[in-house]
């Protein structure tokens, strides 16, 4: 059955889901903390190991704690920062999560320019001084996923303690 049920879906997908026209989605997806973290571990490791060690944790309130370690000077130390959402994607134009960081202010700007100097950041995500954004079409894209895109009418992003909350509405035109 599973089997079987992937292999509609392909063929869904290769049809460009023309025979799910007219439909409509809409579904909230809380995705466990430790789903995520070896998801990014894994992504991670993949771009030649530039960063050490990773771990998100969610919190309340669209914030979450960041812990990373550089692999690379391996004098630099762990750091913990706290972002939140600063604004969400919007779709069709601007498919990018923006997150603030709002922890060590100071340190955003340095850290900033550390992550183009030892390209540590994975490919759609960049820092501009306190704002991280994470661009969802070069995201989709890099897994394959691009011709999904345009059936996203909204996606949002939101956080509870020990999860990522993802929203999405889904329409087949």
């Amino acid at each position: 059955m599973h089997r079987d049920l992937l292999r509609l879906l392909e063929q869904l997908r290769a049809g460009e889901f023309r025979e799910l026209a007219g439909s409509r989605l809409s579904v909230r997806l809380a995705i466990a903390d430790s789903l995520i973290n070896r998801a990014l571990t894994d992504a991670f490791a993949s771009r030649g190991g530039r960063i050490r060690e990773f771990r998100l944790r969610p919190l309340e309130g669209n914030r979450a704690i960041v812990h990373l370690r550089l692999a690379r000077p391996a004098f630099l130390p762990a750091i913990a920062i706290e972002v939140q959402t600063y604004r969400q994607p919007a779709f069709p134009g601007e498919p990018a999560l923006i997150l603030r960081w709002t922890s060590l202010p100071g340190v955003a700007a340095l850290a900033s320019f550390a992550a183009r100097f030892f390209d540590v950041l994975p490919p759609g995500t960049r820092m501009m001084g306190e704002l991280i954004a994470i661009d969802l079409r070069v995201l989709l894209a890099e897994r394959g996923f691009a011709d999904l895109l345009p059936l996203i009418d909204r996606a949002e992003v939101g956080t509870q303690p020990g999860a990522i909350v993802v929203t999405l509405d889904v329409n087949v035109r």
